[in-house]
């Protein structure tokens, strides 16, 4: 069975795989064939690959809590600049998160 390329997606341990979902936005499906679909993410967005294993050009992963099948073409291994407004009532605040996963 063919593996997903090491292009696409980064490594921790000797186990622990993780991606970003491509521009503009990706789908995680109920299975590996069809259309249904259970979660929408968006461009940047941390998914988790729990197999390397590609079927029908799909692999498993596991993001926002749900786990399914994405495209194999829809990942990409680089991250992307996060910038979160946060509106807290007396003011506003900015979190960012550099593309080193460091939050400021």
């Amino acid at each position: 069975m063919p593996l997903l390329k090491d292009s696409q997606y980064n490594q921790k341990g000797s186990s622990y795989f993780y991606s970003f979902a491509t521009f503009p936005s990706i789908k995680i499906y109920k299975e590996n064939t069809g259309k249904a679909w259970k979660q929408h993410l968006l461009f940047g967005d941390y998914i988790v690959v729990k197999d390397l294993d590609i079927q029908n050009k799909r692999v498993l992963v596991r993001s926002r809590g749900v786990t399914g099948w994405a495209k194999i073409d829809e990942l990409q291994k680089e991250r992307v600049l996060e910038v979160n407004f946060i509106d807290i009532g007396q003011g506003d605040g900015c979190h960012i998160v550099t593309p080193n996963d460091e939050h400021i």
